[in-house]
């Protein structure tokens, strides 16, 4: 057991200095406000609206920006944060002096994979929480579904973060692995986009 502690340990402590180094970062920031004030203006236009005259056309709108705002700004989070976490210190060479140390390989990209999904999951709880206040104060309704929306959401970003980490990792700079994250992404949308062309001209014909 003592073991196992002492393995984890490294990984843990790496992880919450990766946290607290990403969320300094200005242009993670800048996705943040930018994700936060595109959730609120759909809010903020909506409290202008005569609640009884509301239709469910309006809510719908309500809906697709949020989720349309927390799926584009999520995952270029999501992409940024898992690019540049170890390029940027073997560029600064900080990596040396943390492998110097009784750290083996293993444990410092799994701390780093880590912290970079603490930041992912912190920004995606802060975009998350704004939506369902927004949905709530809208509906009168607690929108559980929601909650699973995000959940699932989390698990696509998780998938594009792991590839971009990867990629990161074989990489000596960032744009690299940008690109790949950003490929895998659009790719995979891409897809689904595709089989629903097909579907329906499939019903049409």
């Amino acid at each position: 057991m003592n073991a196992i502690t002492s393995y984890f340990r490294g990984p843990f402590y790496i992880a919450l200095y990766t946290y607290r180094e990403g969320m300094r970062r200005k242009l993670l920031i800048g996705f943040l406000v930018l994700s936060l004030l595109v959730i609120f203006g759909s809010s903020f236009i909506a409290s202008f609206l005569d609640p009884s005259a509301a239709t469910d056309v309006d809510l719908k709108l309500i809906k697709d920006i949020c989720v349309s705002a927390i799926a584009i700004f999520g995952v270029l989070i999501a992409v940024y944060i898992s690019a540049s976490t170890v390029p940027n210190e073997i560029e600064n060479k900080v990596i040396y002096t943390v492998l110097s140390k009784p750290v083996g390989r293993m444990q410092y990209l799994l701390g780093k994979f880590l912290g970079a999904q603490f930041i992912i999951i912190v920004n995606l709880a802060l975009m998350g929480g704004l939506f369902f206040m927004a949905l709530y104060l809208r509906e009168g309704v607690m929108p559980t579904l929601l909650l699973w929306s995000i959940l699932l959401t989390y698990f696509e970003f998780l998938i594009v973060s792991a590839f971009t980490f990867a990629i990161s990792c074989a990489a000596t700079t960032s744009l690299v692995p940008i690109l790949g994250g950003l490929f895998i992404y659009i790719t995979g949308n891409l897809t689904e986009y595709l089989k629903d062309v097909e579907h329906r001209s499939g019903q049409t014909g």
